[in-house]
């Protein structure tokens, strides 16, 4: 056999939660800071059992069950948090120049950011299997796609419709509308795979 699926067959699910203040110190700007979070238990993930402890050897004889190879499980054994701070500044009266800045600081964590750790950098959740006191927290960190830091900007200004020239001038340089976007973020974690099988236990994942 190449794949079970566990006996305590359990739903994730996901839980939110937020709350944030605003305030509006002149009538055409506002300020608005809050706060967003969510845990996800029970998470799908697939883990490559009967592995052999690291060790010298033959790998086939350290496996826990020496007559079988390896063979995959699905388990909801996976979790994902996120705290996020969020600030946002709105400046503009929906009639000349308008201006939205954003900020967040937030970091997520999780055992895997990919079903089975493909392409996360985080495979080697899987090629622990059961090797004992290497299990899933052994592969708790930030996530592949974890932004610590981000900020956004975007700017529009209307020309004016020029309302005091000819028909033709009107129409070509009146009434238009410049736009600008500005992100800046930190960058995503990444992990350092060997692609070696180091730990003799027949696996080059991790």
């Amino acid at each position: 056999f190449q794949n079970l699926q566990t006996e305590d067959w359990k739903v994730g699910y996901y839980n939110k939660w937020s709350g944030g203040i605003q305030h509006q110190p002149t009538p055409k700007i506002i300020v608005e800071t809050s706060y967003l979070g969510h845990t996800a238990p029970n998470l799908y993930t697939v883990v490559r059992e009967n592995r052999p402890a690291p060790g010298m050897g033959p790998v086939q004889a350290r496996r826990p069950y020496p007559l079988l190879s390896q063979f995959s499980q699905f388990v909801p054994i996976n979790t994902s948090t996120y705290h996020g701070w969020l600030n946002q500044v709105r400046v503009g009266d929906g009639k000349s120049l308008m201006l939205q800045a954003n900020y967040t600081f937030s970091k997520t964590l999780d055992n895997q950011s990919a079903f089975g750790g493909a392409g996360d950098g985080k495979a080697g959740l899987s090629a622990l299997g059961n090797i004992p006191n290497l299990g899933i927290q052994a592969e708790k960190g930030r996530a592949s796609f974890d932004a610590r830091h981000r900020f956004t900007m975007t700017l529009l200004y209307p020309t004016p419709k020029l309302q005091n020239r000819n028909a033709l001038v009107r129409h070509l340089l009146g009434g238009w509308q410049l736009s600008g976007l500005l992100t800046l973020q930190t960058g995503f974690p990444f992990t350092v795979l060997l692609a070696d099988d180091r730990a003799n236990i027949g696996d080059t994942a991790g």
